[in-house]
This record gives C-alpha cells, sequence and structure tokens, in this order.
C-alpha cells in the first residue's frame, strides 16, 4: 500500500478523499436514477387513470364499466401505496435525525410532523351566553370591543421607579 501511494505522490488521506467523493457521487446517481424512475412510475400511473376514465365513460355495458372501475381503484391503490412509502421514509429520516443528529435540519425534514396552521377564521362567536355564526354580526361585535378597548384609558398604578 505504502509503495502504490508513493509512486503516485498521494498521501492516505488523499487517496481516502478520493473514494470518499467517489462513493458520494454513485450514492447521489443512484438517488437520482430512483427519484426520476418513481416520477416516471407515477406519471405512468396517471396516463393510465387518464386512458381508464375516458374508456369508462365511452363503455356500452355496466359490467365494463365495472372492471374498468375496479383497474381505476387499483391505480389508485398504487397512488396511495407510493404516497405511504414516501411518508414511512420521511418518518424514517426524522427518527434517525433526532437518534443520531445528524442530518438535514431543515424544514422539509419535519413536513410530516409539524401542525398544520390554525385556521383564522372565527366562524363561531360565544357573546353574553349568546352563540353567534353570521360573519357580520361577529366582525360587528369584534369592532365594538376594538373600540371600546382602544379608546380606553388605564391609570398606572406602578411608576417606572418603583417597579424597579
Amino acid at each position: 500500500m505504502n509503495n502504490v501511494l508513493n509512486k503516485q505522490n498521494t498521501t492516505a488521506l488523499q487517496l481516502l478523499n478520493t473514494i470518499i467523493q467517489q462513493a458520494t457521487h454513485i450514492h447521489s446517481s443512484i438517488s437520482l436514477q430512483k427519484k426520476n424512475r418513481d416520477k416516471l412510475e407515477l406519471a405512468d400511473i396517471n396516463r393510465i387513470l387518464t386512458r381508464l376514465t375516458v374508456q369508462k365513460r365511452h363503455a356500452s355495458t355496466q359490467q365494463d364499466r365495472e372492471d374498468i372501475q375496479q383497474q381505476i381503484n387499483d391505480q389508485r391503490q398504487k397512488i396511495a401505496q407510493v404516497q405511504e412509502n414516501r411518508d414511512a421514509a420521511s418518518e424514517i429520516r426524522i427518527e434517525n435525525y433526532y437518534k443520531t443528529n445528524i442530518g438535514k435540519n431543515v424544514p422539509v425534514t419535519y413536513r410530516n410532523v409539524k401542525d398544520r396552521p390554525a385556521d383564522r377564521h372565527i366562524r363561531n362567536l360565544t357573546y353574553n351566553n349568546t352563540s353567534i355564526s353570521d360573519p357580520q354580526q361577529i366582525q360587528q361585535i369584534m369592532f365594538d370591543h376594538y373600540q371600546q378597548t382602544a379608546n380606553q384609558t388605564i391609570e398606572q398604578t406602578v411608576s417606572l421607579d418603583q417597579f424597579n
């Protein structure tokens, strides 16, 4: 091993670095191939679903429509399986990140475990023991409450010097 390193004027660290770069390149190319293969598979399923939907529309007998519907359900099941596999892989990446503290710490990592943003619309309001669901009334009550609190003056009970 030392003879090989000395003949090429490379150190063991340079050789190791080259091996790591080659392995990373191979890993990236395999990952890209798998990603492209998955895209093509989903595109094929989409084309099949489109074709089956058109066939179902033009089917002459009820039995033909049922057979085509069964094929459509099979294709939809394939899509569901692909999505389930993606979700499982994402969960595994998150678990591995927490276990090893290595990996990419990016927002996409937490997409499946993140809570959805809260809905900011008020659809129902209880005011003076009355439930109100009319948006106009809710808006008027909120506006009146804002006006009342915005115009209200609050006396200072403790001065800044006393507070410190």
